[in-house]
Order: structure tokens, then C-alpha cells, then sequence
């Protein structure tokens, strides 16, 4: 089974942790994700607008 999971930030910040990598997203920019393992956690002290997508696909 495969995975997608995007992340993108329509407005404010994000800090985003996926395993041990963390990474800070500014507004307008987007996250992509292939396969990852574990969770995915989010973060926002200014009132982030988020969009979060993911989906998995049998092959």
C-alpha cells in the first residue's frame, strides 16, 4: 500500500512534526509526504488556515 499526505498552509504558520523531523511551514507553502510512518502533528500559535490531505492507494 502506498501513502500521500499533503499539508499546505493557506495563512499564518505551521510547525509541523513527522516522527523526529520537524519542520516549520510559512503561509502559502505545502508539504508533501510519501510513506511515512507514524503520525503527523500540528501546531499553530497564530491561527493557521490548514489544508490536510492524505490518502493511500492498494497496487
Amino acid at each position: 500500500m502506498s501513502s500521500q499526505t499533503v499539508i499546505y498552509v493557506a495563512s499564518g504558520t505551521v510547525d509541523a512534526e513527522v516522527g523526529v523531523k520537524r519542520v516549520s511551514l510559512q503561509e502559502q507553502h505545502t508539504l508533501s509526504l510519501s510513506n511515512e510512518t507514524g503520525s503527523v502533528q500540528l501546531s499553530s500559535a497564530d491561527s493557521a488556515q490548514v489544508i490536510f490531505i492524505r490518502w493511500s492507494v492498494n497496487e
